[in-house]
């Protein structure tokens, strides 16, 4: 008795290969069979909705089939075949294809060759899959992946930026002190001097006192006494040059305190004249005779800023200023409030700065012997500085005239 024949209905059959050929399309999957003695081409539906053709539309031979190939990839896809199928091996590759429309999609393929008791290639067989959109998305992780990896660069560069900026505008102040150093300690020496030779006199008037008051034995008579009256009067002279030469000390400490303000909170509510006036203290003795300062003060609210960096802006500008009067000229300090905003106006009568200089003050270590341009890196720090504060600083000059710095700061 034979074995039973089973068989299934075309109705069923076509059911199955209907099903088989969606979940092709749903897994973007298709499947290839080459007979290689006959040189014919076989794929399934899903292959070809792939290669976005129809199933009349593919020559059904290797060639056709190699037409379909990119070009830039054709010669690769050729040799990893001829390779298979000359050595019965399984293969895989990525190839990319070009649909009828141009469009360019991107296949994984795998496959393998059946040989004959022989060892002949017979057939080649495999199944390919759509990667286009999975590339895509590997491509968009990688590249999200590297935008952040420069995103964390490009911050930890900003810090370091802000950094070097800090200890630049520091070093910058520090800088600018030590240039007025020996002015200052001249300022200084003064009135010390004058307070330590006063009190050698002092102590020389109180000794003749007591003595003319051991000598005597009436106080009147010794209030009489030429001597104790000269004495007497050199003490209350004294005394007055003593306090004016201590309020000048006074004024120089207060100065140089209000202009790096050590003991105050960075950003506060501080008013821009007393870092003016603190600042011009400073630079007294470094403005020569033949340089008057003019202070045209306007009505203008106090502000939140950094005081302490605001007062070296002032010190770099009145410096600049200072330095393009050869001889004999004048600097002139307005300000005054307009647009929401506070404006100091600085304006020498010096050499001025010539036109195509202008646009490049701001740079970094930009100098120029002979004509009128900043010194170190001064401005470049004085413009970060009005740029933290998100004002404005701007400059107009005229050879031989004179130029007019002009500090915009918002009011809020």
């Amino acid at each position: 008795m034979g074995k039973p024949q089973y068989s299934i209905p075309d109705e069923a059959l076509q059911k199955r290969q209907k099903m088989l050929s969606e979940a092709e399309k749903l897994a973007n999957i298709g499947s290839f069979e080459w007979d290689i003695p006959e040189n014919k081409v076989t794929w399934s539906d899903g292959l070809y909705h792939i290669y976005g053709l129809a199933p009349g539309e593919f020559g059904a031979s290797f060639e056709a089939f190699l037409e379909r190939i990119h070009p830039s990839h054709r010669e690769k896809v050729r040799k990893t075949i001829e390779i298979a199928y000359r050595e019965g091996s399984s293969f895989e590759m990525e190839e990319r294809i070009v649909r009828p429309d141009g469009e360019e999609r991107l296949l994984f393929t795998k496959g393998e060759v059946v040989q004959d008791k022989d060892g002949n290639p017979l057939r080649l067989m495999g199944v390919c899959q759509d990667v286009t959109e999975r590339k895509k998305a590997e491509l968009a992780r990688l590249k999200n992946a590297k935008l952040r990896a420069e995103k964390s660069h490009l911050e930890a560069l900003l810090k370091e930026l802000k950094e070097t900026q800090t200890q630049l505008i520091q070093s910058e102040k520090m800088a600018a002190l030590g240039n007025l150093v020996a002015g200052i300690v001249h300022e200084m020496n003064t009135p010390i001097g004058t307070i330590n030779s006063n009190s050698d006199v002092n102590s020389r008037c109180i000794r003749i006192i007591l003595e003319e008051i051991q000598s005597h034995e009436s106080f009147r008579e010794v209030v009489k006494r030429e001597r104790f009256s000269r004495a007497v009067n050199l003490l209350q002279e004294n005394i007055s040059v003593n306090r004016t030469a201590s309020d000048r000390l006074v004024k120089i400490v207060s100065s140089l305190k209000s202009f790096v303000k050590l003991d105050s909170a960075a950003f506060q509510i501080a008013d821009l004249h007393e870092g003016l006036d603190s600042t011009l203290t400073l630079l007294e003795t470094f403005f020569r005779d033949g340089i008057t300062v003019i202070k045209n003060y306007g009505s203008i609210p106090k502000i939140h800023c950094n005081p302490g960096e605001l007062n070296q802006v002032f010190m770099n500008l009145l410096l600049n200023a200072g330095q393009a009067i050869e001889n004999e000229g004048t600097i002139t300090i307005k300000t005054f409030s307009r647009n929401n905003r506070v404006h100091v106006q600085i304006t020498d009568t010096g050499s001025g700065i010539p036109p195509d200089q202008l646009q490049r003050l701001y740079e970094p270590a930009f100098t120029k012997k002979g004509v009128r341009v900043k010194a170190g890196i001064g401005l470049f720090s004085s413009y970060n500085i009005v740029q933290k504060h998100k004002g404005e600083i701007t400059a107009e000059s005229i050879i031989g005239k004179g130029t007019t710095f002009t500090v915009m700061l918002p009011l809020r």
